[in-house]
């Protein structure tokens, strides 16, 4: 398994933006996806590996996509690390707007579904960690 490493995720809901840290050592392991599948198998592997620090809700996302909250939503909690996203289209947005490196990989997709799969034990009803 890779060192650990912190990360963030910047995960869509259907509702807003879920922003979770995340043990990027994961996504830089030698063969990341077959580490990170058994990790979001269920919540007592994925406790250790990723939590909810912040939710925003978004009204229209259709419209809106990143929104200025969601920006200093981001900015709050960025420390130099590494974010993962889930669309090629964030990505762009986030690293020329704010400059922050981020991933839309494949490990960082795989990730994404894992969230995705957990999503209602990572993120409780209302969004609050």
């Amino acid at each position: 398994m890779g060192v650990p490493v912190p990360m963030k995720v910047l995960f869509e809901t259907p509702s807003g933006f879920a922003l979770f840290v995340f043990d990027g050592g994961l996504v830089n392991d030698e063969n990341p996806l077959e580490i990170i599948w058994p990790t979001f198998v269920n919540s007592i592997t994925a406790g250790p590996a990723i939590w909810l620090v912040e939710f925003q809700k978004v009204e229209n996302k259709s419209t809106t996509g990143i929104d200025e909250r969601v920006i200093q939503m981001i900015k709050r909690w960025y420390v130099g690390e590494t974010l993962l996203v889930g669309k090629p289209e964030h990505k762009a947005a986030i690293e020329k707007e704010l400059e922050i490196p981020c991933r839309c990989d494949e490990a960082a997709m795989e990730v994404m579904w894992g969230v995705e799969n957990l999503l209602h034990i990572l993120v409780p009803k209302g969004g609050r960690p």
